[in-house]
């Protein structure tokens, strides 16, 4: 994951006048084969020289997306970029706390109005919340359509199955049996769930097309 900040911006449209506002974003950026990731930059003003204003205060910070949790906010859009017919109008979010012009709110909403992930009662999303594994498991699942579990047993190899919510039972014994979720001896069902996680999952569904 990459976090980039103090990129400058030109609120004057002359020479030698500029506004520099603090930003930070987060990317999330795949290797090549020999471990790099490529950031690029671009600025959108017409005089070439201030591209060294834009980039001089930039800052660069690395975290491992293996270790990293990630929100329901975010891990709602990850799933939405990916699976998302955009052909399909969405309407806006009801949640109270979810705002009409956050990043996920479109997300949200297209989670929502399909049935793939619900909030707590009481109008609320919790979008800032941190994605659990069986959450997610659950969203993935009703994505497919919730088809019918055969191998519910599967749970049974993990010490730690008892722990699942009874809801998520179906999702996540699903999720294993189609290499959706790759537990690494214990299922960890109400832990946050990594970005690389997540994003293995979702990788895995192919609704592409």
């Amino acid at each position: 994951m990459i976090v980039v900040g103090d990129l400058a911006k030109e609120e004057v449209n002359r020479p030698g006048e500029y506004v520099f506002n603090e930003i930070e974003t987060k990317v999330i950026a795949r290797t090549d084969e020999a471990g790099t990731a490529y950031l690029v930059i671009g600025t959108d003003s017409g005089f070439e020289g201030v591209t060294s204003y834009y980039l001089d205060d930039i800052s660069v910070s690395w975290a491992d997306t293996a270790t990293v949790s990630i929100t329901r906010g975010d891990a709602v859009k990850m799933l939405f970029d990916h699976a998302h017919r955009w052909d399909k109008a969405v309407g806006p979010p009801t949640f109270t706390d979810v705002a009409w012009d956050a990043p996920y709110a479109e997300a949200v909403a297209w989670a929502e109005q399909n049935g793939y992930l619900g909030g707590y009662g009481n109008g609320f999303f919790g979008p800032e919340d941190m994605m659990s594994v069986e959450q997610a498991m659950v969203m993935i699942y009703r994505l497919f359509g919730s088809p019918k579990v055969t191998d519910a047993g599967v749970l049974d190899s993990y010490k730690d199955a008892s722990q699942i919510s009874p809801w998520a039972r179906d999702a996540v014994a699903f999720s294993i049996t189609n290499k959706l979720l790759v537990p690494d001896g214990k299922i960890l069902p109400q832990s946050p769930i990594s970005v690389k996680a997540l994003r293995y999952a979702i990788g895995q569904i192919g609704m592409a097309d």
